[in-house]
C-alpha cells in the first residue's frame, strides 16, 4: 500500500480531517458564545496600532513591526469589514498555521506517514499555540509559529536538494519575520549564528578542509549578513536589540514586568507544550542526541533542532529573557520535530512490519493524542474554552451602543482605565477620558477605602477629589463601568490593577452628577450638573 496513490490520499485525509476538527472546535466556541472580541487583552493595543497606521498612513517599525497589522488592513479592505471583526473572527486561523508549517518542515525530512501523525499531535494536544491567542500573541505567533518555521524548513530543503532558491526563500521568510516581531527576529537571527558557525567549525576542522577563497567567502559572506541583520534590527527597532543585551547581561529585562518576567516551575512545562509533545519530544531529544545519522539532511536537521530546542530552553530559565513564560510554551516546535525523530525509528522497527504492530501503534498514538486534546473533555466544555479570557459581552456592547447614540461623539466622558479595556475603544466617541492617578495619589485612595473612619485620612481624600474636579473640570459624563467576568487577576493583566481605587474616585465625584443610565451589570451612567 506504501507508495500507492491509495497510501497518500489516506494519510493526506487524516491530515485534513484533524485540520477541519481543530477548526470546527475552535469557531463552535464562537459560534455557540457569540463573541464580540477575541481573547486577551493583548488585541486592544494592536487595535490601537492598527489605526495609528491607518491615520497616519505609514508604518514606525520602531514602535512596533506592522507585518501583521498591515496584513489585517488589507483583509480588512479586500472583504469591506471592520477592524474588529477581522481580528474576532480570523485570528484564530493562527492556531492552525504552526501545524501547516511544521508539516511542510517535516516532509522535507520525513515519510508522509510521519509527517501528518506528528503534525496531528502538534494541532490536538499541544499547549502552543492556544496560550499565545489568548493572550493575543499574534504578531509573535505569525513570525515564529509560521514565518520561523517555514524559514527552517527552507534551510533543510537547501540541504536536502542544494537548490539556492531554497535559500533564497529563507531570506525572504527572514524578512517577513522582520516586519512582523522584533524579538522573534533577534531569537531567529541568534539561532542562525549559531548554526552557521558551527557549520564553520565543522568545515575546517572536522572535516579538515583546505581554507579555499570558496569556503573564506562563503563564510565570510554568511557572517556579514547576520552582524548586518542586527545592525539593521537595531536601526530598524530603535536599539531595541541593544537594550536587549545589555539588559541581559545586567540582569535588567528589557520587559520589566512583573508577570512576564516570572520563571516558570519545570512542573508547567508539560502543560505549556502538552503533555503529549513534552515527554515524547524530550524522548526525542535523547534519541537526537546519542544517534549519528547517515544522510545529510539528517545530519543538519538533526544540529538546527537541538540548537533551536537548547536556546529556547536556556531562554526559559532566565529573568533576563524578559519573557521565559513565552520561550517554555514555544518549546512545543523543536520538541515536535524531535518527536517525529523519534517516532520514525520506531515505525521502522520490525514490529511495524506486522499488521497488528501496526494497528497498535496507531491506535495508541491515537488514544494518546485524544486524552491529551479538548475532546476528552467532552464537548459540553469546548464553549468555556475562552470565556475566562473574553472581556467584552453584550452588555458592553449597550453600553457602546447607548453612548454612540445618546451622547453626542465630543462630549468628553470620564472612565475607569481598569474597568474594561475594551469599551473605550469600542465606542466612535472621540473624547473618552482616562481617569489618570498618581502613585501617590492612588495611596490616598487605598488608604480611605480601609480606613474611611480616620479623620486626617478623610481629610486628604476629600483634597484629592477637589484635585481631580478641578482637573478634570470639563468632563461632561462620568461612565462608573465594572470588570467583565473572567480572569481579570492584575498580577497577570497589570491593565486592570488598581481597579477599585479607581472605582471609589469615580463614585466620590458621581455624588454631585445625575444618573441617565444603569446598566444590567450595575455599570451606569452620570451627566455632571
Amino acid at each position: 500500500m506504501q507508495g500507492s496513490k491509495l497510501y497518500r490520499y489516506f494519510w493526506i485525509g487524516i491530515g485534513l480531517l484533524a485540520l477541519s476538527l481543530q477548526i470546527f472546535i475552535i469557531y463552535y466556541v464562537y459560534w455557540h458564545r457569540h463573541f464580540l472580541v477575541p481573547p486577551g487583552n493583548d488585541v486592544v493595543g494592536h487595535y490601537n496600532l492598527i489605526k495609528t497606521v491607518m491615520v497616519a498612513g505609514k508604518v514606525n517599525l520602531s514602535a512596533y513591526p506592522a507585518g501583521f497589522h498591515l496584513i489585517v488592513i488589507g483583509i480588512s479592505k479586500l472583504f469591506h469589514r471592520d477592524i474588529w471583526w477581522v481580528l474576532t473572527n480570523l485570528t484564530p486561523i493562527l492556531i492552525i498555521l504552526p501545524t501547516l508549517a511544521m508539516f511542510f518542515l517535516l516532509r522535507q525530512i520525513f515519510s508522509l506517514k510521519v509527517s501528518v501523525l506528528t503534525s496531528f499531535v502538534l494541532l490536538l494536544s499541544s499547549g502552543y499555540p492556544l496560550y499565545g491567542f489568548i493572550d493575543g500573541n499574534y504578531p509573535d505567533m505569525l513570525a515564529y509559529g509560521f514565518f520561523a518555521v517555514m524559514l527552517f524548513a527552507f534551510l533543510i530543503r537547501y540541504f536536502k536538494t542544494n537548490k539556492k532558491l531554497n535559500l533564497v526563500w529563507s531570506g525572504l521568510f527572514l524578512l517577513l519575520i522582520a516586519l512582523t516581531h522584533h524579538f522573534t527576529f533577534f531569537n531567529v537571527l541568534s539561532i542562525l549564528l549559531v548554526f552557521g558557525l558551527i557549520q564553520l567549525y565543522q568545515k575546517i576542522f572536522t572535516c579538515k578542509i583546505k581554507l579555499s577563497l570558496k569556503v573564506v567567502l562563503s563564510t565570510g559572506i554568511f557572517l556579514v549578513l547576520l552582524i548586518a541583520g542586527y545592525f539593521l534590527s537595531e536601526l530598524l527597532y530603535g536599539g531595541m536589540v541593544s537594550n536587549f543585551i545589555i539588559g541581559f547581561f545586567t540582569n535588567a529585562p528589557f520587559l520589566k514586568n512583573n508577570y512576564l518576567n516570572i520563571l516558570p516551575d519545570y512542573n508547567d512545562y508539560p502543560s505549556f507544550a502538552g503533555n503529549l509533545v513534552w515527554c515524547f519530544g524530550l524522548a526525542g531529544f535523547i534519541y537526537l542526541l546519542m544517534t549519528n545519522f547517515s544522510t545529510k539532511t539528517d545530519k543538519k536537521a538533526k544540529q538546527l533542532v537541538i540548537i533551536w530546542l537548547i536556546f529556547f530552553y536556556v531562554m526559559s530559565r532566565l529573568n533576563e529573557s524578559s519573557v521565559p513564560g513565552r520561550f517554555a510554551r514555544e518549546l512545543a516546535l523543536p520538541l515536535t520535530v524531535s518527536l517525529a525523530f523519534l517516532w520514525r525509528y520506531v515505525f521502522e522497527l520490525n514490529l511495524n512490519r506486522i499488521r497488528l504492530g501496526q494497528i497498535f501503534v496507531f491506535g495508541l498514538i491515537g488514544y494518546l493524542v485524544i486524552i491529551n486534546s479538548v475532546i476528552f473533555n467532552g464537548f459540553n466544555e469546548i464553549p468555556n474554552t475562552f470565556t475566562n479570557h473574553i472581556w467584552f459581552w453584550p452588555v458592553d456592547q449597550a453600553k457602546v451602543d447607548y453612548i454612540d447614540s445618546n451622547i453626542a461623539k465630543d462630549a468628553p466622558i470620564l472612565y475607569n482605565p481598569a474597568a474594561n479595556l475594551f469599551l473605550p475603544v469600542k465606542t466612535t466617541n472621540i473624547r473618552m477620558t482616562p481617569l489618570k492617578l498618581t502613585e501617590e495619589q492612588i495611596l490616598v485612595v487605598e488608604n480611605y477605602r480601609k480606613h474611611q473612619d480616620d479623620k486626617k485620612i478623610q481629610k486628604n481624600y476629600q483634597n484629592l477629589i477637589k484635585d481631580v474636579q478641578l482637573k478634570y473640570k470639563n468632563i461632561s459624563y462620568v461612565l462608573d463601568d465594572v470588570n467583565p467576568p473572567g480572569n481579570t487577576d492584575p498580577s497577570a493583566y497589570p491593565a486592570y490593577a488598581n481597579y477599585l481605587n479607581y472605582k471609589k474616585v469615580i463614585e466620590s465625584l458621581e455624588e454631585e452628577s445625575q444618573n441617565v443610565k444603569t446598566f444590567e451589570d450595575s455599570a451606569s451612567i452620570h451627566k455632571i450638573r
